[in-house]
C-alpha cells in the first residue's frame, strides 16, 4: 500500500467475518506451564503501577481474554506463559468449529478444545465455546450433503447436543459463555444464505439456540457477529486488491464509526436487534450479544451507543474479537506511534464502556500477541500489530490503556 497509515485507517473501514484457521498439531499442551511471570516491559509507569492485566481484571471482576490457538500454545513457550499471565478468559480460535470437531458425520474428535480445556483448568482460567453454527469451516459432507430439513435439523441438534454434552459433562467448570450462531446476518440486515438458512429457513437459529439451551441449560448463550461495528465507509465500496486483501475473505457492508454508532441506522445491527427482541418476546433462551469488535479504522466506534439497547431487553453483550491493526508499509517510529496510540484508544474505549455497562463484563481480543495474528494471512501482511501485546509479548499502548481502567475500576469498587 502506498497510502499513509492514517490516511488508509480513515479511508479504509474493513469489517471482517471470517476467522484464521489454526493447524492441526495433535500435541499435548503442558498444563503446567508457569505462572511465575517477569513483570511487563514497556509499560505506562507514570499512569499504572505495575500489575499483570489478568491480575488487574480479576480484582475488577473482569473477563479479558483472547483468542487461542491449541498448536502455538504448545509449540511455543512464550506464547502460554503470556496467555497465563495477562488473560482470564480465552476463545479457541478454530478447534471447536464444525469442521474440526465433526469432520465426518458422527464421528467427532475433541482432542484440541480438550487440550484447551485442561489448560484452562490449569490454569484457573474460563473458557468461550466458539462456536456451534456457522456458514464457514464446514466440512464438505455438510456443505454437499443435500439434506432435507428435517435432515439437517437432526445434523445440527445431534451437533449440538454432543459438543455441548461433552464439555458439559468434562468441563463444567471451565466454560461460561458460548456463541451459538456466528454471523447469520449480511452487511445489508437480509439473512445469510448459508446451509442452514437455505436447508432448514428462518428458524433455525431459534432451534439452534433451544437445542443449546436443552443441552446446557445454565450456559450462557450468545449470537455473535461483525459489522455492527467497524465496516467500510458509509454507501462507499472498496477494493481489497488495492489493499492486498484476499479478496475471497473480504466482507463490506455499512458498519459503526465513531459518528455513526446508532444501532438502529446500522442495517445488520438493526437486524440483530429485531431478531433479540423478538426472542426475548418469545422466550426463546438467548442471553447475549457478541460484538466481534475487528476495528481497521483510526477511531473507534462508540460502544456505548451501540449496545445501550441490549440491557433493556434483559440481556448482556461482550465485546468477543477485538483487534486493531496497522499497515505494514508505515512501520516507521512515527506512523508505528500514531498506529500504537489508536489503538491505545480504541482499546482503552471498548474496556471503558463494558466497564460502564452492567450488561457487560467481557472483553477478548482476537489473538495473545502481534506474533501470531489472523491479519496477516488475510491481508498478505499489509495490515499487523493489531493486538495489546507485541511480537515479544511485550505490553503496548494499548495494554497500558486496557490496565489504566481495569486498575481503576478495581479502585473504584
Amino acid at each position: 500500500m502506498k497510502k499513509s497509515l492514517f490516511a488508509a485507517s480513515l479511508a479504509v473501514f474493513v469489517s471482517l467475518g471470517l476467522l484464521a484457521c489454526g493447524s492441526s498439531s495433535s500435541t499435548a499442551i503442558d498444563a503446567s506451564a508457569s505462572r511465575d511471570m517477569d513483570a511487563p516491559a514497556n509499560r505506562d509507569t507514570a499512569t499504572t503501577s505495575y500489575q499483570p492485566l489478568r491480575v488487574a481484571a480479576a480484582k475488577a471482576n473482569f473477563h479479558w481474554g483472547a483468542a487461542v490457538n491449541p498448536d502455538v500454545l504448545v509449540d511455543d513457550p512464550a506464547y502460554a506463559k503470556a496467555l497465563a499471565e495477562n488473560f482470564t478468559v480465552f476463545t479457541p480460535e478454530d478447534v471447536l468449529k464444525f469442521e474440526v470437531v465433526q469432520p465426518k458425520q458422527g464421528v467427532y474428535d475433541f482432542t484440541k478444545g480438550d487440550q484447551l480445556a485442561d489448560f484452562a483448568r490449569a490454569h484457573g482460567m474460563k473458557m468461550r465455546g466458539h462456536t456451534l453454527v456457522w456458514h464457514a469451516q464446514l466440512p464438505d459432507w455438510v456443505k454437499s450433503g443435500n439434506f432435507s430439513r428435517d435432515e439437517l435439523i437432526a445434523i445440527m441438534r445431534d451437533h449440538i447436543f454432543t459438543v455441548m454434552g461433552h464439555y458439559r459433562d468434562k468441563y463444567p467448570d471451565v466454560f461460561f459463555q458460548w456463541d451459538v450462531v456466528n454471523e447469520a446476518y449480511m452487511g445489508s440486515g437480509a439473512r445469510r444464505q448459508s446451509v442452514w438458512q437455505k436447508g432448514i429457513g428462518d428458524d433455525y437459529i431459534e432451534l439452534a439456540f433451544k437445542f443449546a439451551h436443552e443441552a446446557w441449560p445454565d450456559m450462557q448463550l450468545y449470537y455473535n457477529d461483525y459489522e455492527e461495528m467497524g465496516g467500510v465507509l458509509v454507501g462507499s465500496v472498496f477494493d481489497p486488491a488495492e489493499l492486498g486483501i484476499n479478496p475471497q475473505l473480504a466482507y463490506a457492508g455499512p458498519g459503526a464509526t465513531a459518528g455513526y454508532s446508532n444501532c438502529d441506522q446500522i442495517p445488520k445491527c438493526l437486524a440483530i436487534k429485531t431478531m433479540a427482541t423478538d426472542f426475548k418476546q418469545r422466550a426463546i433462551p438467548l442471553q447475549g450479544i457478541g460484538f466481534q469488535a475487528h476495528i481497521s479504522n483510526a477511531v473507534s466506534p462508540d460502544y456505548a451507543q451501540l449496545t445501550n439497547w441490549v440491557e433493556g431487553l434483559g440481556l448482556q453483550w461482550a465485546l468477543t474479537e477485538l483487534d486493531m491493526p496497522c499497515a505494514s508499509d508505515q512501520l516507521d517510529a512515527l506512523n508505528q506511534a500514531l498506529c500504537f496510540d489508536n489503538q491505545a484508544r480504541a482499546f482503552g474505549a471498548a474496556v471503558q464502556a463494558c466497564l460502564d455497562s452492567p450488561a457487560c463484563d467481557t472483553v477478548v481480543q482476537w489473538g495473545v500477541s502481534d506474533r501470531y495474528t489472523w491479519w496477516s494471512g488475510l491481508t498478505y501482511d499489509q495490515l499487523v500489530n493489531p493486538l495489546a501485546l507485541d511480537k515479544d509479548y511485550q505490553y503496548k499502548p494499548a495494554a497500558n490503556a486496557v490496565l489504566k481502567a481495569l486498575t481503576a475500576q478495581a479502585v473504584g469498587r
